[in-house]
């Protein structure tokens, strides 16, 4: 049993090294097959999660078995290792996917939020002003143009279309409040 967990081992972190050279290249791809079906689970099936456990199965058993531990024992400590490792490795890769997330800007993303007046916008589309916007968690400063009414430095707005690929067309927000309080 003990050139079983050697075996285990050495294949195991091998193939972990491997993996972590190829990344270093930028030719890795991690195949697996996904339990998480989009909602942010684990996928305990990848080749870097079954290489974790692999390795781990194999140190723990090869250690419990040259320590003098009977084999119920260093089995069951070896299996216990293993699962530890693939679950720790598919929390540390679920992790670093959400570090992923595309936070890129499109002009679209915009439509519908309010925001800032930072540089005064003419009316009737005859200039370009300055909006501030919370995008995707961050603070962007756009050039904007109004359809109809000059709208002066901080003044509330809210955006309702694109005019290009970066200006957007706002009105100011408050008057679209007073006719929805109107409404009711």
């Amino acid at each position: 049993m003990i050139a079983f967990y050697l075996t285990c081992f050495v294949l195991g972190g091998l193939a972990l090294i491997a993996q972590l050279i190829l990344s270093a290249v930028g030719a890795d791809a991690d195949h697996h097959v996904s339990l998480d079906h989009g909602h942010g689970g684990l996928d305990l099936l990848s080749v870097r999660t079954i290489s974790a456990a692999a390795g781990f199965f194999g140190l723990v058993g090869f250690g419990m078995s040259r320590a003098g531990f009977g084999f119920v024992i260093a089995l069951t400590a070896a299996v216990a290792a293993g699962f530890g490792a693939a679950l720790g490795m598919a929390t540390l890769l679920r992790a670093v996917r959400r570090l992923e997330v595309d936070k890129s800007f499109d002009i679209a993303s915009a439509l519908g939020l309010q925001g800032r007046v930072y540089l005064g916008i003419p009316a009737n589309k005859s200039g370009v002003g300055k909006v501030h916007l919370t995008v995707h968690d961050r603070l962007l400063e756009l050039a904007a143009v109004s359809p109809d009414v000059a709208i002066p430095s901080g003044t509330e707005i809210l955006v309702v279309d694109t005019q290009s690929s970066d200006t957007l067309i706002v009105t100011p927000s408050q008057p679209l409040l007073r006719e929805i309080d109107n409404v009711e």
